[in-house]
C-alpha cells in the first residue's frame, strides 16, 4: 500500500468515473473492431479525441494529485483532474455511440417485425439482462431469432423512459443475438422473486435476503449451497452493504428509511430503500432468473467532505472460518496476507490498511466454499480490522472504500461533489477460482448492449454471430 496511490479516493465520483468508461471501453472497442474490418475509416473523425483520451487517462493519475501546490490550487487541480475524466469519458462515449449504430447497420434486418441486437463485449458465451428503448404498443413478447423461443421479459421505466428488459440466453463471445418484437402477452412466466412487504425478506432460486429501511442487508441465505448464512450479523458495524461515515453505521439505524418495489417481474426484482441513516442515500437490490447474482446499488446523495466513507460486506464466520481474500490488483490477483503466512504482502517495511480494489475481491474458507464481490466503482479496501502497521489475515469482512482523504492527501470536500454511486455484485462458489472470480465481475461490470436493426442489406448474419471464441 502506499498512501500517494489513495489521494484518486478524494475526487471519488470523477475516479469512479474514470474506472466506469474504462470499462465501457471494452464494448465501444469490441463493436468496433468487428465494423472496422469492412469499413476500417469509420471511426477516423475521432482521431484526434482519441489521443487526447490515451493521454488524459494517464495524466489523470499523475503524481500531483495529492492536492495543490504554491503555484496550483486545490481548486484548480481539482478542475484539471475533472478535464482529465471528461476527456477520456468524451471519446468513450463516441466511438461507443458511433460503434454501436455501424453494427446495427452492418446486421441483415430480413423481418416485418421490430428486431435488435444484443451484443457481448466478453470472450465466453454469457446469459445476461439487457435493456431496448421501447415505446411502441403493449402487450409484447420478444422471440430468440437463433431458436425461435420466447425469452423471459419484463417492461421497466427509469428515468422516464420505458425499457424492455429480456434475459438474453446464450449470448455468443464477442459477438451478438438478435431478438424480434411481436405482438401480443405471450408466455406468462412467473417473477424471478418474491419479495415479503412486512418481513423485508426478498426471495428466489439462489437467494433469501433480508434487508433492513437502512438498506443494510441482515441475512444472505445462499440456498445453491446447502441454505448457507453469508452475513456476519456480530456487531452493528458488521452486515452486508453496511454504510459507514466516521463509523457511524447505518445499521445502527435500521428503522430510519422507507423502501418499494420497483421492478417485478419474469426476469428481475428489485427493492429500492431510500434512508438517510449514516448519509443520505438510496439502495437497490436486485435478484434475477438465471443469472445465480445479487446486484447492490448505492446512490449517495450528499457531500461528506474530508471524511471517511465506506461500505461493510461482514461475512459469516461459521462458513468461512479460515478466510483467504483473493484480490486483483494492478495486472495480478494476489493473496492479502504476509509472505511469511503464504500470500503475497511483504512482511516489513509494508503499509496495510488500503489495499487495492480492481474488479473483485473473493472471500473463501481456506480456498473452498466463498463469496466473490464484485465492484465497479471503488478503487481500494480494507480487510478486517486492518492499520497502517498491521494486516489482519483472520477476519473475513472487507470495508470498502467509498471515498476519504487518506492522511490528508488529496482534493477538498470531495470537489463538492452531491452524488456518488457504487455498483456492487455478490455470488457464491464451492471452491475458489481466480478466472471464475474474474468473469462474474466482468459479467457484472459489462453489460449486454443492445439497438435496434433495418438494414435489409446488412452484410452480418441475421440471426447470431461471434467474432472469436478462446479456447484454453
Amino acid at each position: 500500500g502506499n498512501e500517494w496511490e489513495d489521494a484518486c479516493a478524494s475526487l471519488a465520483q470523477v475516479s469512479a468515473n474514470v474506472k466506469r468508461s474504462l470499462e465501457k471501453l471494452r464494448s465501444a472497442e469490441a463493436m468496433a473492431t468487428i465494423v472496422a474490418r469492412t469499413d476500417p475509416a469509420f471511426a477516423n473523425t475521432l482521431d484526434s479525441l482519441r489521443k487526447d483520451a490515451w493521454m488524459s487517462l494517464g495524466l489523470y493519475w499523475e503524481h500531483d494529485f495529492v492536492g495543490g501546490s504554491p503555484v496550483i490550487s486545490t481548486d484548480e487541480r481539482t478542475a484539471w483532474e475533472r478535464r482529465m475524466q471528461q476527456n477520456f469519458t468524451d471519446y468513450v462515449d463516441q466511438l461507443y455511440t458511433l460503434a454501436k449504430a455501424n453494427l446495427a447497420n452492418q446486421i441483415n434486418f430480413n423481418s416485418a417485425n421490430q428486431r435488435f441486437f444484443v451484443f457481448n463485449p466478453l470472450s465466453w458465451t454469457r446469459t445476461d439482462y439487457t435493456d431496448y428503448a421501447y415505446n411502441g404498443t403493449l402487450p409484447v413478447h420478444v422471440i430468440d431469432v437463433s431458436t425461435n423461443a420466447e425469452v423471459k421479459s419484463q417492461i421497466i421505466t427509469t428515468n422516464g423512459t420505458q425499457y424492455l428488459r429480456i434475459l438474453a440466453p446464450d449470448v455468443p463471445s464477442e459477438g451478438y443475438k438478435i431478438f424480434e418484437i411481436r405482438s401480443g402477452a405471450g408466455t406468462s412466466y412467473p417473477v424471478a422473486g418474491t419479495v415479503n412487504l412486512s418481513s423485508q425478506i426478498i426471495d428466489n432460486d439462489y437467494f433469501t435476503i433480508a434487508f433492513t429501511n437502512s438498506g443494510v442487508i441482515t441475512s444472505f441465505i445462499d440456498k445453491q449451497n446447502g441454505n448457507k448464512e453469508l452475513v456476519n450479523s456480530g456487531t452493528s458495524s458488521d452486515y452486508i452493504n453496511n454504510m459507514s461515515l466516521n463509523n457511524n453505521f447505518a445499521a445502527s439505524d435500521n428503522t430510519n428509511g422507507s423502501f418499494t418495489v420497483v421492478n417485478s417481474g419474469p426476469v428481475n426484482v428489485t427493492v429500492k430503500i431510500t434512508s438517510n441513516a449514516a448519509i443520505n442515500h438510496e439502495t437497490q437490490i436486485t435478484v434475477f432468473k438465471d443469472i445465480p447474482r445479487v446486484d447492490i446499488d448505492n446512490s449517495i446523495n450528499q457531500n461528506f467532505g474530508d471524511n471517511f466513507l465506506y461500505n461493510t460486506f461482514s461475512f459469516n464466520t461459521a462458513n468461512i472460518s479460515s478466510p483467504a481474500i483473493w484480490h486483483e490488483e494492478n495486472g495480478a490477483v494476489i493473496n492479502a496476507k504476509k509472505v511469511s503466512n503464504g500470500g503475497h504482502y511483504a512482511d516489513q517495511q509494508a503499509r496495510y490498511d488500503w489495499l487495492t480494489l480492481n474488479h473483485f475481491a473473493a472471500v473463501s474458507n481456506n480456498g473452498n466454499y466463498g463469496v466473490t464481490l464484485s465492484n465497479e466503482d471503488c478503487y481500494f479496501m480494507q480487510t478486517g480490522n486492518s492499520t497502517i502497521q498491521s494486516l489482519d489475515e483472520n477476519t473475513a469482512k472487507i470495508k470498502v472504500l467509498v471515498g476519504g482523504k487518506v492522511d490528508g492527501l488529496g482534493m477538498s470536500s470531495q470537489g463538492n461533489d452531491a452524488v456518488f454511486n457504487q455498483s456492487y455484485s455478490v455470488s457464491s462458489y464451492k471452491t475458489y477460482s481466480a478466472a471464475n472470480s474474474m468473469k462474474r465481475a466482468l459479467e457484472h461490470q459489462n453489460g449486454l448492449t443492445c439497438a435496434q436493426i433495418t438494414n435489409t442489406s446488412g452484410i452480418l448474419p441475421q440471426d447470431n454471430f461471434s467474432f472469436m471464441n478462446i479456447s484454453d
